[in-house]
């Protein structure tokens, strides 16, 4: 009871002393980049340094996430002031790589302070051909690539909703489906697209699939398909990798055998996969 009553105290207290949790400032680092994409964002700074960095984060449907410097600002109180003067360079903008570190989104009240529009003029010219497939599917690739797969979901379903024979996009969806675990999904797409085109990332892809659903004869049907028509040695071995993978746990030592010379048939010298072959063998002899 005691601990409540000092609770209660604390709070009944705090109109008196005229502050509001809504006036408290706060720069929250709590943001991936691709988490506040057409956002106003702050890097955190230096223990040094009494200046933070502020720009604009967008997608480049061609370079990819980029930020567009601004200016910085400095905490005062519970204001944000920006640096006097514009910096001398009138343009700095940089590729956001996956190790950016973590940003603070400004909220409406920070961009107010800061004097700056809600969105930036010059993102219209990103954003020119934003309803197009090719657009659409360029930023669902962005997303994909940095592993934000969930984000990618969104404008990959609005262009496969328009078209999804477009060219790469169902390997984009089900690349984003399997990322994120809707298998189901993945096989859905997947199936459909191959039927009319038999690109091997498709295979891989669907493969992959039907191993997350505990489907293995269908992976091992849909990985020899995609052997035979794949042109790229290095997804043959990836395939024929992830067989001997499920033959391992199955204690399956012909199958296995069998997955494995197909894999060392395509890995070639100093092939990536050499680290896996080393621990499936490593793991038989723990069998045997």
């Amino acid at each position: 009871m005691k601990t409540i009553t000092r609770l209660s105290i604390f709070f009944l207290l705090i109109p008196f002393l005229g502050i509001s949790q809504s006036e408290v400032l706060t720069l929250n680092f709590d943001k991936k980049y691709y988490q506040a994409v057409d956002k106003w964002v702050a890097f955190p700074k230096s223990e040094k340094d009494s200046l933070y960095s502020f720009g604009f984060i967008y997608i480049d449907q061609m370079a990819g996430f980029s930020f567009r410097f601004e200016n910085t600002f400095k905490i005062d109180g519970q204001k944000l002031i920006a640096s006097d003067g514009k910096p001398e360079t009138t343009l700095m903008t940089y590729r956001l790589e996956p190790n950016t570190k973590l940003v603070a989104e400004l909220t409406e009240n920070q961009i107010k302070q800061l004097n700056l529009p809600k969105t930036p003029e010059w993102l219209k010219i990103y954003k020119s051909d934003e309803s197009s497939l090719e657009y659409l599917k360029d930023i669902g690739y962005h997303y994909n690539h940095v592993g934000a797969s969930k984000e990618a979901l969104e404008p990959l379903l609005k262009a496969y909703k328009i078209d999804p024979d477009y060219s790469g996009l169902a390997f984009e969806l089900a690349f984003a489906y399997n990322a994120t675990g809707q298998y189901e999904k993945a096989v859905t797409v997947l199936e459909s697209a191959i039927k009319k085109n038999k690109d091997q990332l498709l295979y891989k892809e669907l493969g992959f699939a039907f191993m997350n659903l505990n489907k293995f004869d269908e992976a091992e049907k849909i990985y020899s398909e995609g052997i035979e028509s794949a042109k790229d040695n290095s997804i043959k071995a990836e395939m024929a990798i992830n067989m001997c993978a499920i033959f391992l746990n199955q204690k399956n030592k012909p199958k296995y055998d069998k997955w494995l010379a197909t894999a060392k048939k395509y890995m070639g010298d100093n092939s990536p996969f050499q680290q896996y072959v080393n621990y499936f063998e490593a793991e038989w002899k723990k069998v045997d």
